[in-house]
């Protein structure tokens, strides 16, 4: 394998790396732009003739551990939301029925 696409592989595991930090942050828009230069370095290292078999499995494999982190976020975010429009809707049930009895 070349040096150049050896170069760009080692800088799609390090975007990657970068992007299950953002993940865990909970920055989506840091995580979609990280993505986006790594779909660029991936696209120049499978150009190349003669590319790092090993190099590309590992990072597969980090980006499924990505999508798994990305998927167990997704849900605790939706359980959030949901308990939060629960919360609310608590909340404005309560008000209603405080402002029918003070009217009563």
């Amino acid at each position: 394998m070349n040096d150049s696409a050896a170069s760009a592989l080692d800088d799609a595991l390090a975007l990657t790396a970068a992007m299950h930090a953002a993940a865990l942050r909970d920055d989506w828009s840091d995580l979609a732009a990280l993505d986006a230069r790594r779909r660029v370095l991936v696209e120049q290292a499978c150009a190349r003739p003669n590319l790092d078999s090993d190099g590309l499995a590992l990072l597969r494999a980090r980006n499924d551990a990505l999508i798994a982190l990305v998927r167990v976020r997704r849900e605790c975010l939706a359980d959030e939301w949901r308990d939060s429009r629960h919360s609310q809707r608590a909340l404005r049930d309560y008000q209603s029925t405080a402002r029918d009895q003070g009217a009563s």
